[in-house]
Parts: C-alpha cells; structure tokens; sequence
C-alpha cells in the first residue's frame, strides 16, 4: 500500500527492498539514475519528502517528526529483507530511522542493513545555524553541493522558490545534530564515498564510528565528487548489489 511520502519506483522480482531517502532539497526523482543502473531485481522506494517538489504535504522543520512520518508510512510497504539508503541528508534521515526501527518497541522487522552514502554524521551539523542565513548567502552554499541542474544554477529568480525547502532541510540537519547518541546502533553499516568529495570529505567516515556497533564497510568511488550517486551511478549500484549479496558479511565470517 503506496502512501504521499513513499512512492514505489521498482516492482522487483525478488523480495528485497530498497528504500531510498534524497540529499537536500531532493524529491522522488533524484535517484533516476541509481534506480536505472539497479535493474529489475529490487523492489525500489524513493521517500517523497513533505513539502518537497511533488509533495501536497507542509513541510517539516524537526527530524524527529520526519522520522516519526516515515516509520509510520514504512509499516504499510516493507517486508522482512529491506535495506535504507541515503545520500547526503537523506543519510541522517537514514540513521535516525533505523535507530528507530531497531529499538526494543518497534513492531516492525529490522532493516538488513543501513547504506549511507556521501553523507556526514549528525554531529557535522552540530551548532550551525544555516537554516537562518540570509538568501544570498544560503544559496551560494546549496549551490557548492552540485545538486543543482546546471540549467538553474544562475537562475536565482527562480531559485528563490525553492528557498523555504532548502531552509527546512537545513532545520532538518540541525535538529537531528542535537540528539543525543546514547546506545551505539546494532545494525550492519556501509559507507558509500567519494574520493574527491569537497562537500562530505572521506575524513567524515571516522566520525560515524560513534554512531554504529558492529564494524563499518567503507566503500570508495574513484574520481567521485560529491554527486557521485548521479555521476558514478554504475559503481554505486555494484556496490548495492554485493551488499544484498551479502558478499561483505562473508568476507567478515572468514
């Protein structure tokens, strides 16, 4: 049963599911690429942020909320072999949900793993105040990531519009980066990287240690900036795949 803030892309022909959370300002069409290179096998779903481009839904300012949101619309899709993947923010939204969803009261089966990808820790955040930055100042910052199409990146006229998105997702960040840790997070952990993201440097990884119990898998995409998800579509997926292969979990029984 498809809800506004989980749009299934994929059918699949097997029983493993991704579900897939898009960086900043992203929406249900950000991962085009990434979903086209993964083929027909997973059952693929691309979180709709509230508010967002294809969205009837306020936006929201709290991770906790859009935490709360997504685990409510996840009890009606996933089924015992799903997975959590974010790029950039949507690997904080990625991380808080799966705290979520592995704690002692959920009634939910837990994720098979977490697959976070160019993406900072929480605590990166942690005392910024972006979400308050004048205009000018804010978009030259959305502007470094690379997300944008090149088609909009000088348009400022029209970018304007898509301010109060960029200063939730901000929020977003910001209060996630004030929760407390507490219990380090029992779940098999991948890191997707690119080497040459000036964004989310690879020095970034160390700090999500704090954050997971079991070891990490660390995964490098060669000449990869920081929309490699897009640019570097084949190698990520390559990598998905050996993940829901389980080729990492032999390699550590060995």
């Amino acid at each position: 049963m498809e809800s506004e803030l989980l749009i299934k892309m994929t059918e699949g022909t097997s029983n493993q599911q991704l579900i897939l959370f898009p960086y900043l300002g992203g929406s249900r069409s950000s991962f085009q690429t990434l979903i086209m290179e993964l083929g027909d096998s997973y059952q693929v779903w691309v979180a709709n942020p509230p508010g967002h481009i294809g969205s009837n839904s306020p936006l929201v300012e709290d991770m906790n909320q859009l935490v709360d949101m997504y685990y409510e619309a996840l009890k009606k899709i996933v089924g015992e072999e799903y997975y959590l993947v974010g790029h950039s923010m949507g690997g904080n939204i990625a991380y808080f949900l799966a705290k979520k969803l592995c704690s002692s009261e959920c009634e939910l089966a837990r994720p098979m793993g977490i697959i976070i990808t160019g993406s900072g820790s929480p605590k990166v955040m942690h005392g910024q105040n972006i979400s308050q930055w004048d205009e000018e100042r804010l978009l030259h910052k959305v502007k470094s990531y690379g997300l944008l199409p090149p088609e909009l990146v000088n348009e400022d006229d029209i970018l304007q519009a898509f301010v109060p998105i960029f200063r939730a997702d901000y929020k977003i960040l910001e209060t996630g980066s004030d929760i407390e840790i507490e219990e380090k997070l029992e779940l098999p952990a991948y890191l997707i990287w690119g080497e040459k993201d000036t964004v989310e440097s690879i020095d970034l990884v160390v700090d999500w240690l704090r954050y997971f119990k079991n070891r990490l898998v660390v995964m490098p995409i060669k000449d990869g900036t920081h929309m490699f998800i897009n640019s570097h579509a084949k190698e990520v997926s390559e990598y998905i795949a050996k993940i829901t292969k389980g080729c990492y979990d032999q390699e550590e029984d060995e």
